[in-house]
């Protein structure tokens, strides 16, 4: 993990660390590939914010569907 992750989760860290694999390895492939430095460093600190919240980052949270009534389902045209 790199440095500049493992300082910016601190306690936070136990958060991470209980995280799925697949959350934990997509997190690291999305701040290794960060073009500029300041966007590392965005994408860290937004990690480390939500782990401080004990929530999923952003990228892996579920995201909520709006539930459709029988009449907004429109019957195709075959």
């Amino acid at each position: 993990m790199p440095d500049d992750l493992v300082a910016a989760l601190g306690v936070a860290r136990a958060v991470w660390e209980g995280s799925p694999r697949s959350v934990k390895r997509g997190m690291l492939e999305f701040i290794k590939t960060a073009k500029k430095p300041e966007t590392r460093a965005k994408r860290i600190a937004d990690l480390a914010k939500d782990a401080g919240q004990s929530l999923r980052p952003r990228n892996f949270r579920y995201k909520l569907l709006r539930a459709f009534s029988a009449a907004e389902i429109v019957p195709s045209s075959r």
